[in-house]
Protein backbone atom coordinates (compact mmCIF):
# COMPACT_ATOMS: atom_id res chain seq x y z
CA UNK A 1 0.00 0.00 0.00
CA UNK A 2 1.46 3.41 -0.91
CA UNK A 3 1.67 6.45 1.39
CA UNK A 4 -1.39 8.19 -0.08
CA UNK A 5 -3.53 5.10 0.43
CA UNK A 6 -2.30 4.66 4.01
CA UNK A 7 -3.01 8.32 4.84
CA UNK A 8 -6.43 8.20 3.20
CA UNK A 9 -7.34 5.09 5.22
CA UNK A 10 -6.00 6.57 8.49
CA UNK A 11 -7.87 9.84 8.00
CA UNK A 12 -11.10 7.97 7.20
CA UNK A 13 -11.25 7.22 10.95
CA UNK A 14 -11.58 10.95 11.66
CA UNK A 15 -14.97 12.66 11.91
CA UNK A 16 -13.67 15.33 9.51
CA UNK A 17 -13.57 14.87 5.73
CA UNK A 18 -10.03 14.29 4.45
CA UNK A 19 -8.64 14.56 0.94
CA UNK A 20 -5.46 14.95 -1.01
CA UNK A 21 -4.64 18.47 -2.27
CA UNK A 22 -6.27 20.25 -4.10
CA UNK A 23 -9.12 20.48 -1.64
CA UNK A 24 -12.65 21.60 -2.22
CA UNK A 25 -13.65 21.51 1.43
CA UNK A 26 -16.32 23.91 2.54
CA UNK A 27 -17.44 22.34 5.83
CA UNK A 28 -16.53 23.90 9.17
CA UNK A 29 -13.52 21.54 9.55
CA UNK A 30 -11.68 19.44 6.99
CA UNK A 31 -8.26 17.80 6.57
CA UNK A 32 -5.94 17.80 3.55
CA UNK A 33 -2.60 16.11 2.90
CA UNK A 34 0.29 16.13 0.46
CA UNK A 35 3.72 14.57 0.15
CA UNK A 36 6.56 16.98 1.00
CA UNK A 37 9.51 14.75 0.13
CA UNK A 38 10.62 11.17 -0.23
CA UNK A 39 13.91 9.32 0.03
CA UNK A 40 15.16 5.76 -0.29
CA UNK A 41 16.06 4.14 3.02
CA UNK A 42 16.74 0.81 4.78
CA UNK A 43 19.56 -0.27 2.45
CA UNK A 44 20.69 -3.88 2.17
CA UNK A 45 23.27 -5.08 -0.36
CA UNK A 46 23.46 -1.47 -1.60
CA UNK A 47 19.78 -1.45 -2.59
CA UNK A 48 17.00 0.55 -0.91
CA UNK A 49 14.39 -1.65 0.76
CA UNK A 50 11.94 1.15 1.58
CA UNK A 51 10.98 4.71 0.73
CA UNK A 52 10.51 7.19 3.55
CA UNK A 53 7.69 9.61 2.73
CA UNK A 54 7.49 12.95 4.55
CA UNK A 55 3.88 14.09 4.43
CA UNK A 56 2.07 17.20 5.57
CA UNK A 57 -1.45 16.85 6.91
CA UNK A 58 -3.34 20.11 7.35
CA UNK A 59 -6.40 20.75 9.51
CA UNK A 60 -8.58 23.61 8.28
CA UNK A 61 -11.27 25.14 10.48
CA UNK A 62 -13.51 28.20 10.65
CA UNK A 63 -12.93 28.24 14.44
CA UNK A 64 -9.62 28.03 16.39
CA UNK A 65 -8.25 24.47 16.31
CA UNK A 66 -7.77 22.82 19.68
CA UNK A 67 -9.03 19.29 20.43
CA UNK A 68 -9.31 18.52 16.70
CA UNK A 69 -5.53 18.22 16.36
CA UNK A 70 -5.37 15.29 18.78
CA UNK A 71 -8.30 13.57 17.05
CA UNK A 72 -6.34 13.68 13.78
CA UNK A 73 -2.99 12.77 15.41
CA UNK A 74 -4.52 9.72 17.14
CA UNK A 75 -6.09 8.58 13.85
CA UNK A 76 -2.69 8.89 12.15
CA UNK A 77 -0.99 6.91 14.93
CA UNK A 78 -3.65 4.20 14.72
CA UNK A 79 -3.09 4.04 10.95
CA UNK A 80 0.64 3.34 11.33
CA UNK A 81 1.79 6.88 10.52
CA UNK A 82 4.69 8.40 12.48
CA UNK A 83 3.73 11.91 13.62
CA UNK A 84 6.85 14.08 13.78
CA UNK A 85 5.31 17.34 15.00
CA UNK A 86 2.42 19.75 14.61
CA UNK A 87 1.86 23.48 14.68
CA UNK A 88 1.98 26.34 14.82
CA UNK A 89 -1.66 27.19 14.33
CA UNK A 90 -2.10 30.02 11.87
CA UNK A 91 -5.02 32.22 10.89
CA UNK A 92 -5.22 33.15 7.24
CA UNK A 93 -6.67 36.65 6.96
CA UNK A 94 -7.41 36.36 3.25
CA UNK A 95 -9.48 33.15 3.53
CA UNK A 96 -10.79 33.31 7.11
CA UNK A 97 -9.55 29.77 7.84
CA UNK A 98 -7.53 28.59 10.84
CA UNK A 99 -4.77 26.21 9.74
CA UNK A 100 -2.77 23.63 11.73
CA UNK A 101 -0.02 21.69 9.88
CA UNK A 102 1.00 18.20 11.04
CA UNK A 103 4.29 16.76 9.76
CA UNK A 104 4.37 12.98 9.53
CA UNK A 105 6.37 10.13 8.08
CA UNK A 106 5.53 6.79 6.54
CA UNK A 107 7.97 4.07 5.45
CA UNK A 108 6.74 2.18 2.39
CA UNK A 109 8.46 -1.19 1.90
CA UNK A 110 9.67 -1.87 -1.64
CA UNK A 111 8.93 -5.17 -3.31
CA UNK A 112 11.83 -7.61 -3.56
Amino acid sequence: MNADQVLTRALAACPYPGTQIPVEGNGPIYVSFTEVSGRPTMYASNKPRAVEHMMQVDIWSRMPISPEVMVVVKALWAGGIIVVDWGPQMYEDDTGWHHMPITCRYNERLEE
